[in-house]
């Protein structure tokens, strides 16, 4: 079976980067093209941008953002394409992930849309929590959630 793998992106990847972007979102959430740039150079390396394949198609990414030295990671935006949504791979590309990033971290946090059902049911299952209510958090005025993973247990 072929797996969902992700690589740091490059500035040849934007173009495609861009076409999923608008495939995935409301036109009210894309990001720019100037935005998405900014994310694949990363001048201050205060950004993570993974490439998400499958099959040797870019089908998705993710982005993180942190700040030197912290100890907090923040998933900015997770994009998978329709048609490849459902299977279980994004759940399995976090799972790794977060692995990876508790060899860093301590906590990732993210915001989410409060309609975006399946997504909530997904962090709820990686052990995110809701740690706030953000009423109209979203350009269109929904309301978001914000949630938080602790990736070191907690001490007695």
């Amino acid at each position: 079976m072929n797996k969902l793998s992700s690589r740091k992106a490059v500035a040849a990847d934007l173009r495609q980067l861009m076409e999923i972007e608008k495939k995935c979102f409301p036109e009210c959430d894309v990001f720019s093209r100037r935005n998405m740039r900014r994310m694949v150079n990363n001048p201050k390396c205060s950004i993570l941008l993974d490439v998400l394949e499958y099959e040797q198609e870019v089908v998705g990414y993710a982005v993180y953002l942190t700040r030197r030295n912290s100890q907090t990671i923040r998933l900015y935006s997770l994009c998978l394409l329709p048609c490849y949504t459902g299977q279980g791979l994004t759940r399995k590309y976090l799972e790794e992930r977060l692995k990876d990033f508790a060899l860093r971290f301590s906590k990732v946090i993210l915001e989410v849309r409060q309609s975006n059902k399946a997504a909530i049911r997904l962090y709820h299952g990686l052990g995110f929590e809701l740690g706030q209510i953000l009423e109209g958090y979203y350009a269109d005025g929904e309301r978001g959630y914000r949630m938080v993973k602790n990736l070191k247990p907690k001490l007695p």
